[in-house]
């Protein structure tokens, strides 16, 4: 079966793509953009700015087959699914039939929801944990997000004028190049923050009210 046969391929892949994208300089964008290269022929990695965890955020990898589109993780926000899926569109037409995903961390998860939402057949695999995580209650750090640049903010500004964290302690000059960079986009992170917890009630709403968005196919 697809599914089955694809499980040990995407862990291989993910080991490559370890491998492949080892933290490098890479130019400047947003928090949640995308660089896209191919490792070999329909195989696509999704690699993140190096952004000094400002937000963690996980990278993407996909697999153009015969029979469909398969994603390994598909982003930690809603923006980085968004932006996967326009890229699978410029290099296929083929629908997105399966999404692995690595762990429980939101940072892996929490973006896929565009993308079962674009595909609604198309299905997960993850460990039952996971499912569980994604579903339920250990997703509720989310709630947190909002207030990410309330408790950061501060000491990332204090970093950028500084060269210190909040401590006192002289903090690396990549490291502050990078806060450097991250302050311009302090209000496109708290924007889908923000998103991301709605959609994460929307969520929860939905399967205490046993919508059918919620029996999704999944093999755990």
């Amino acid at each position: 079966m697809l599914a089955v046969r694809f499980r040990l391929d995407l862990v291989l892949l993910a080991s490559l793509v370890s491998a492949a994208l080892a933290p490098s300089a890479t130019a400047a964008g947003d928090p949640f953009e995308f660089t896209f290269m191919e490792l070999a022929p329909g195989i696509w990695a999704g690699q993140r700015p190096d952004s000094v965890r400002l937000p963690v955020m996980g990278n993407t990898l996909f697999v153009v087959t015969d029979e469909g589109v398969i994603i390994f993780d598909g982003g930690g926000i809603a923006l980085m699914a968004e932006r996967l899926l326009e890229k699978i569109a410029a290099v296929t037409d083929q629908p997105v039939t399966h999404v692995g995903i690595s762990h429980w961390h939101g940072d892996h998860s929490i973006g896929i929801w565009p993308i079962l939402a674009k595909f609604p057949d198309a299905e997960v695999l993850a460990h039952s944990f996971t499912r569980a995580a994604m579903l339920g209650s250990p997703v509720a750090y989310i709630d947190k997000y909002p207030f990410f640049l309330e408790n950061y903010g501060e000491e990332i500004q204090l970093g950028v004028e500084q060269g210190v964290d909040s401590d006192g302690n002289e903090i690396s000059a990549g490291t502050r190049q990078r806060y450097a960079e991250f302050v311009p986009h302090f209000d496109l992170v708290d924007a889908e923050f923000k998103r991301a917890r709605s959609a994460t009630r929307a969520r929860s709403a939905l399967r205490n009210t046993g919508s059918p968005t919620t029996r999704r196919a999944w093999r755990c």
